[in-house]
């Protein structure tokens, strides 16, 4: 088995690159349902409900297309993304399932931008997931 080496990962929005990215993650959560009721003694749980969330940091550059994009729709307050990908490498990648659900999409949850006198400028985004991820 293949592994993968991370300095292949990538995000892009739709075909065209997130620009200078060091560090991304996807997160699929099955979180139980709570089905107590009164008079019980012991906590019961039942099937699941699925989440994910994904999040990246890179260095900020005021002529990244992308970056300028993600950052427009984060501070519209619709914040969502449905064309994102999260690659593993050059064919992996993770997105919204619209083909399961056509309204899947992610939605910016945060943003941040920070400076530190020793180092260049970065960002970060956390997004969560409305409605199914698939891998393609």
């Amino acid at each position: 088995m293949a592994v993968r080496l991370g300095k292949n990962a990538k995000v892009k929005l739709g075909t065209d690159l997130v620009g200078r990215l060091n560090s991304m993650s996807i997160t699929v959560n099955n979180g139980s349902v709570d089905v107590v009721a009164f008079g019980d003694s012991w906590k019961k749980m039942t099937g699941t409900v699925k989440s994910w969330t994904g999040s990246f940091i890179g260095s900020f550059y005021l002529d990244d297309t992308q970056q300028n994009e993600l950052h427009s729709i984060a501070l519209s307050g619709n914040g969502e993304v449905d064309d994102i990908r999260f690659y593993e490498d050059n064919t992996h990648y993770w997105t919204p399932d619209t083909v399961e659900d056509s309204e899947s999409t992610a939605i910016i949850s945060s943003y941040s931008w920070n400076a530190d006198q020793s180092g260049v400028v970065t960002f970060s985004m956390n997004v969560d997931g409305s409605g199914p991820i698939k891998r393609v």
